[in-house]
């Protein structure tokens, strides 16, 4: 009897339920104002530095894994799906593995086309999965299923070096100054959030009423740090929820196979 994709959608569900544990771990972190800003001298003369203070009360290293088992599930799910399809089609699923590519040069090596296939890839996968894959998923970069090689990249990246997105301030702190509250836009770029890191700098002339010792609260976001490639820059959950979607319209496309 042919296999249906229980276990892929098993491996789908798994990575939805993290998504979600983190989304609550990253709410009670946010919630803690566990840093603020706080302005202080700087070392060059006439300037003031605004420096995150917090003993943080929360273990930032507990982020990692959580993402890191996002990944993993959500990458197990496509090579699941690839091993059903290849059992059912009679073909051994040794080895089997989702495909994707740096190009579409390096895609057509994976599913054994291009100037110089691989003899021993050429009858790994069926031919109708090899149809859906070149017309309907593209899962290479700058074909419409690129996100799905940043998956992959991800997926490698994590096996080497848990990914610890790093805290970062979003562009805007609040300050009471002269009795009403000043939006002051702080980064320029994104900056880590530890006790003790510089946030901005600014001239003490420029801006005469900051005294020294004073605090603004500080809104926190977490991103993927700049190793994770297309998604440096994005917000977390956000993209995370981005390659869940991928995935799983991928395993949609894969099912018309079965």
């Amino acid at each position: 009897m042919a296999e249906d994709f229980r276990g892929p959608h098993l491996k789908l569900e798994r990575a939805k339920t993290h998504i979600a544990d983190l989304h609550d771990l990253l709410q009670r972190f946010i919630k803690l104002h566990a840093y603020k800003a706080v302005a202080d001298f700087d070392l060059e003369p006439g300037w003031i530095a605004w420096v995150a203070r917090g003993e943080g009360g929360f273990d930032h290293a507990e982020f990692g894994p959580f993402i890191g088992d996002v990944i993993h599930n959500l990458r197990d799910s496509l090579d699941l799906a690839m091993s059903v399809l290849c059992r059912n089609a009679g073909l051994p699923d040794k080895g089997v593995y989702f495909p994707t590519g740096d190009s579409r040069e390096h895609f057509e090596e994976a599913i054994g086309k291009g100037p110089k296939p691989k003899p021993s890839v050429t009858s790994k996968f069926p031919a109708k999965v090899i149809a859906v894959l070149e017309t309907r998923i593209k899962p290479y970069k700058n074909g419409q299923g690129f996100w799905l090689r940043t998956l992959h990249d991800l997926a490698i990246l994590d096996k080497h070096r848990i990914i610890v997105p790093t805290l970062f301030g979003v562009s805007m702190v609040h300050m009471q100054i002269g009795g009403g509250e000043v939006p002051a836009h702080f980064f320029a770029k994104p900056v880590p959030i530890e006790n003790g890191r510089k946030l901005y700098r600014i001239s003490a002339s420029r801006w005469p009423e900051i005294k020294i010792n004073e605090e603004a609260s500080l809104t926190l976001e977490i991103q993927f740090d700049r190793r994770s490639g297309q998604l440096w820059h994005s917000q977390v959950v956000d993209g995370l929820i981005r390659l869940m979607n991928v995935t799983e319209q991928a395993l949609s496309v894969l099912a018309t196979c079965l």
